[in-house]
């Protein structure tokens, strides 16, 4: 192999190890107070953005906007930590469109938004006081199906995994 390929395989091996740019940008963001505490009546904050994560539990596509109901977990980094005791439900309203088949019941996500106030609706026959939050930022973490069985390929087309 001549100089200049060894070269550009250090730069792509280089490429390999680069760090990612953050998946939220959480700069003047608050993760307190949490669903559950605004649920028990502590008051809505005025403009600060909050960083709240959890599962989705419901998405449901309306004319003008997308609202996905999500089961509140504490956050480990930007990631919920769905081993950790639930804080309470809100709703994200997204403007637009989300796919639903993406954010399906059971996936794990963290939104930073502001608290635009509280909403009524029902879980099954439970009258339940939701905090909605209007997004600006949404990040859909990858499914556990995609995170359990690494892979790993060698040469071309060959695909070992567990």
């Amino acid at each position: 192999m001549r100089l200049s390929g060894w070269i550009l395989l250090a730069l792509l091996s280089l490429a390999g190890c680069a760090s990612t740019a953050p998946v939220l940008n959480t700069e003047g963001v608050s993760r307190s107070p949490s669903p559950q505490q605004l649920t028990a009546g502590e008051a809505v904050p005025d403009d600060t953005p909050l960083l709240w994560g959890g599962v989705i539990v419901s998405a449901s596509n309306l004319p003008q906007y997308t609202q996905l109901e999500v089961l509140a977990y504490p956050l480990a980094g930007l990631r919920p930590d769905t081993g950790e005791t639930p804080l309470g439900r809100f709703l994200i309203r997204h403007a637009g469109y989300l796919e639903t088949l993406d954010y399906a019941s059971g996936r794990e996500l963290s939104v930073v938004g502001k608290v635009t106030g509280m909403q009524d609706q029902r879980i099954g026959e439970a009258a339940y006081r939701f905090p909605l939050m209007e997004d600006e930022q949404l990040h859909l973490w990858p499914s556990a199906s995609r995170r359990e069985a690494p892979r790993v390929n060698f040469g071309f087309g060959v695909v070992l995994s567990n």
